[in-house]
């Protein structure tokens, strides 16, 4: 490897945990946590056990950088220029090379993001970040925006080709950079930069954040009630169902469809009610010790129910016309707006995402109040919203069906609309999922 690259251990190693191993690999380990080159890790070695020993550190650094514990740096004196930071503990040693006469530009699925005083360039499809601290690296990124080679710009930013290739190798073991020539496969043009970075980034192996439950904001943040407050005083409370013979879960299962057109008669107060009741209650409230849980029929990881559901009313017999908020331990619903331009708005909204130009007797929009999730969750907190929603969604349908009501889930929605309906914070609460619910038609 060129000695223009210093290796550094990604986090301080306790030395201490490696009393038992020779000297020469206590010092190539010390080495490691001040950031050394690669033929100084060699020197020690040959200096302190002998030349035979270096197949033997050649090992020790793969394993280490196999699992993602050794990070490359380009220096320039004291000057830190750029860092390769691996992100996974199952990333393979990079491949470094000297790019050749390539002409290179920026990946359409590289972004960059701040931290503090460090810029982080990275690309949804590399399992590596590269941080960058000086202008040199901002500028040589800024000019492949369009295409050039490492002689191109040695050339026009008049900067040593041996520091340019040395960077470019950086870059493009992370992916941040594409060869002109190269042709996109067909397995990521179909993807979408947002959809491809969501994706790596919400689950492991391509990023350094842990993943899943780890109560990172406890003893910092109380972890947000596991029931919305009450929006208002004076509520409408829903009937609850009684029980009956209801048809059997398979019949309700292969009988289950979207239906987007309401039938002549629309809902009911008293079917709105059994339908939220029977899908969205909640059952029981239970402490597990560092946040209280409910349990609703629904499925929820962790317990957390974030998701809320608002009933925007168009036609229902028994409620007025207006936005309501369900509230699913005492089965009521709260009026919060009548206002005709936007409840009008949203039903426009839930028409454009159906296809069809059909107003349901009922909207019912589904928000997140993003905090019960992530206040215990890290990296994967909206992936595990978005599941929920899904499970929500299935199921409203199977309740519908058995029910004999037309149920249609949009894919669609504006949280903007939303949150000028009924004054939550955006980024506190708001919509992550629509469902249309009418009376079935006669056939």
């Amino acid at each position: 490897m060129s000695d223009l690259f210093t290796l550094q251990f990604k986090e301080y190693v306790d030395l201490d945990e490696f009393s038992d191993c020779c000297l020469g690999l206590q010092q190539v380990l010390c080495a490691l946590n001040e950031g050394t080159k690669e033929s100084e890790l060699r020197q020690i070695i040959v200096e302190t056990e002998g030349a035979d020993y270096l197949p033997q550190l050649e090992q020790h650094l793969n394993y280490l950088t196999g699992i993602g514990q050794v990070c490359y740096l380009i220096r320039q004196g004291e000057t830190e220029l750029a860092r390769l930071i691996p992100c996974s503990t199952f990333e393979y040693h990079p491949e470094f090379y000297t790019p050749q006469n390539e002409q290179y530009v920026i990946s359409r699925f590289a972004y960059c993001h701040r931290e503090d005083s460090t810029f982080f360039w990275r690309s949804a499809l590399g399992k590596s970040i590269v941080s960058i601290k000086e202008t040199f690296s901002a500028v040589v990124l800024y000019s492949l925006l369009q295409p050039h080679n490492k002689f191109e710009l040695s050339q026009k930013l008049d900067v040593p080709i041996d520091l340019i290739s040395a960077f470019l190798t950086l870059c493009c073991s992370a992916k941040l950079l594409v060869s002109v020539e190269a042709v996109e496969p067909l397995s990521l043009t179909q993807w979408e930069f947002h959809d491809l970075l969501f994706h790596s980034l919400s689950r492991q192996g391509r990023q350094p954040h842990p993943v899943g439950k780890s109560l990172r904001f406890k003893g910092i943040i109380e972890p947000p009630p596991p029931i919305k407050p009450a929006l208002t005083p004076h509520p409408i409370p829903l009937e609850k169902p009684e029980v009956n013979n209801n048809p059997s879960f398979f019949t309700v299962l292969e009988a289950r469809k979207s239906i987007r057109t309401p039938g002549p008669v629309p809902l009911t107060a008293k079917q709105l009610g059994e339908f939220l009741y029977r899908c969205a209650r909640v059952r029981e409230i239970t402490d597990r010790g560092y946040m209280q849980c409910t349990n609703r029929p629904y499925p929820s990881g962790g317990a957390s129910y974030e998701l809320e559901i608002y009933p925007v009313i168009e036609d229902c017999q028994g409620l007025e016309r207006g936005i309501y908020h369900y509230c699913p331990l005492h089965h009521h619903l709260a009026p919060i707006s009548c206002r005709d331009e936007q409840i009008d708005r949203l039903m426009r909204d839930a028409t454009n995402a159906n296809g069809d130009d059909v107003c349901p007797n009922v909207l019912l929009v589904i928000t997140a109040r993003f905090a019960r999730v992530s206040w215990a969750y890290e990296s994967m907190g909206y992936s595990l919203i978005l599941k929920h929603v899904g499970v929500l969604y299935q199921t409203m349908y199977l309740v519908a069906t058995a029910m004999n009501l037309a149920p249609c889930a949009l894919g669609a929605g504006n949280p903007d609309h939303f949150v000028e309906a009924t004054g939550t914070n955006y980024y506190e609460e708001s919509s992550v999922g629509e469902f249309m619910l009418s009376s079935l038609a006669i056939v």
